[in-house]
């Protein structure tokens, strides 16, 4: 079921943003990281919010 049933139409929905994240972890780029990990945040709050 996944977080609250979010994201039942993509079982992967959250693998390329990680690995963005870790790339940007990776490289010492903090504001990819920053941006990668607001997207994602952003993403489940209006998927949460949606009725």
């Amino acid at each position: 079921m996944g977080l609250f049933g979010l994201r039942t139409e993509d079982q992967d929905h959250g693998y390329d943003a990680h690995a963005d994240l870790v790339r940007a972890l990776r490289d010492g780029d903090p504001e990819t990281a920053g941006r990668v990990l607001a997207e994602e945040l952003e993403a489940t709050r209006s998927r949460l919010l949606t009725p």
